[in-house]
């Protein structure tokens, strides 16, 4: 049999608090019970109170919680715009697929004379796929982009086809490659919705991950030559709190793009900027926003609970949850669902898991996670 243990709070102080409520913000329409209440969600809560948007020149702008994809700030997201160098992302993820970091290609006369931003590589020359992703992420190479083309697909044509298949298996309706580099092309498009997901795919690639936010990469050669001293555009690394990524990429039609990332107690968001006159300020003031706005709740747990065999201490495992809006955060309760027969069962030092635990803003679940006992 479970056993359900509440945690809210107490009726006297949500009564003191709907004045303040309704002044501020109009009449929230959650309930603080499980009853009777419509089961809106953080994103919809998030509506209830308008806070003062950000400042952006950007013509489409999205700020999502990497955990989760929730998005927690968005300005036409779904426009179709020319990504710029925001594509090498995607050539990244392709490459990653297929590819050993130690693998070596012949850089050909085609990429070597690939124009825009460049790693400066020469035809002839024999890179690895680590050395040429640097010389894409750093100083957006575009020559480096078609290196890797030619050298995961055989030709530029079949490793763009390979782009398109992967965006079309990711769900990214709204993007269509003709390159591998993001140089102003007709029918190469994404969307802010669509690049938020390729930053995150990006982050979970602990090699990308770690590229994207190095700020210098010196390449040697064997002899001990520098090859390439190669330093990232990316302007937020070093200067923002917590930036860790991600890509610049600016054309004429394009404007100027970023998508950034940033880090901080770790809760990881992405912020996706198009069509911008001031990427950097603008990127600051979304994750700013961001930050100011939304709270991620922690998976406490009441440190002690009787069950069969005595007291024993309680641990969240496996926690998932999503962000919820600041003004929120005070109001969101556990319910806990243990099984107290499975206490007898928990011996010194040997953790079991017990039940599950629920943590609710209004009837809503916005996180949960495992129980384990632990009993000293």
């Amino acid at each position: 049999m479970l056993r359900r243990v509440r945690r809210s709070l107490p009726p006297l102080v949500l009564l003191l608090l709907l004045p303040v409520l309704l002044c501020a913000w109009g009449t929230p329409q959650f309930t603080g019970s499980d009853a009777g209440g419509p089961a809106i969600g953080p994103a919809e809560l998030a509506t209830l109170r308008q806070e003062q948007p950000p400042t952006l020149t950007a013509a489409s702008a999205l700020l999502v919680d990497d955990s989760s994809g929730l998005a927690l700030w968005s300005r036409r997201p779904g426009d179709r715009r020319a990504p710029a160098s925001l594509t090498k992302m995607m050539t990244a993820l392709v490459v990653r697929a297929d590819d050993p970091l130690a693998a070596t290609f012949v850089v050909s006369a085609l990429a070597a004379a690939t124009p825009g931003s460049r790693m400066d590589v020469v035809a002839g020359q024999c890179l690895t796929v680590e050395q040429l992703l640097y010389g894409l992420f750093l100083p957006s190479g575009n020559d480096a982009a078609v290196a890797l083309a030619e050298g995961t697909a055989g030709s530029v044509p079949a490793f763009v086809a390979q782009m398109n298949a992967r965006a079309q298996s990711m769900g990214l309706t709204g993007t269509h490659f003709v390159n591998p580099h993001g140089l102003d092309a007709a029918g190469h498009y994404s969307t802010a919705a669509d690049l938020a997901a390729l930053g995150r795919a990006i982050l979970r690639d602990p090699v990308l991950a770690q590229i994207v936010q190095t700020r210098e990469q010196v390449i040697r050669a064997p002899d001990g030559q520098v090859l390439f001293d190669l330093h990232n555009l990316n302007e937020l690394l070093g200067s923002y709190p917590g930036a860790d990524g991600i890509k610049t990429g600016t054309t004429d039609e394009a404007g100027q793009n970023l998508v950034a990332a940033d880090l901080r107690d770790g809760h990881q968001v992405v912020a996706v900027i198009l069509g911008s006159t001031d990427r950097y300020a603008d990127a600051r003031a979304l994750l700013d926003t961001g930050w100011a706005n939304w709270r991620w709740p922690a998976p406490h747990l009441p440190p002690l609970a009787t069950l069969d065999g005595g007291t024993v201490d309680l641990e969240a495992e496996r926690y998932s949850g999503v962000p919820v809006p600041a003004w929120a955060a005070g109001q969101v309760r556990l319910e806990l669902h243990v099984d107290p027969s499975a206490g007898a069962a928990i011996q010194a030092l040997h953790p079991r898991t017990v039940g599950t635990a629920d943590w609710l803003l209004g009837n809503q679940i916005i996180g949960h996670a495992d129980v384990v006992g632990i009993r000293g």
